[in-house]
């Protein structure tokens, strides 16, 4: 336990700050014990104020953390030659509810016009 107690002592005097960047890597899909870290940071808070702002750190880096990826994915868009998925209603064989799924990029769909 000696080896562990300046680590512990780090995240307590860090704890808002841990618990916000934890919150931000698990909620981007890494795998990352960022739920462990917010155990382990509960547990050790003081008063009920810090409790709220520890809840209030993690909401707010899940928050963030969670549009990482739609970022991200808007950005690939605005790509010139950048691969996607489109998925749109056919109405073969009478079944008008089936999808087929077909990816091109964006000069497919340019000489198709």
């Amino acid at each position: 336990m000696d080896r562990l107690a300046p680590y512990l002592d780090w995240l307590v005097e860090h704890r808002f700050a841990a618990v916000f960047v934890a919150s931000l890597i698990d909620a981007t899909g890494l795998p990352f014990p960022g739920r462990i870290v917010l155990l382990v940071l509960g547990t050790l808070v003081n008063a009920t104020g810090e409790f709220f702002l520890l809840v209030l750190a993690s909401t707010a880096g899940s928050v963030l953390g969670d549009h990482v990826g739609s970022a991200a994915s808007a950005r690939t868009e605005s790509i010139p030659g950048a691969c996607r998925s489109r998925t749109r209603h056919t109405s073969r064989g009478g079944d008008s509810r089936r999808k087929s799924t077909e990816t091109r990029t964006p000069r497919a769909a340019a000489r198709r016009t």
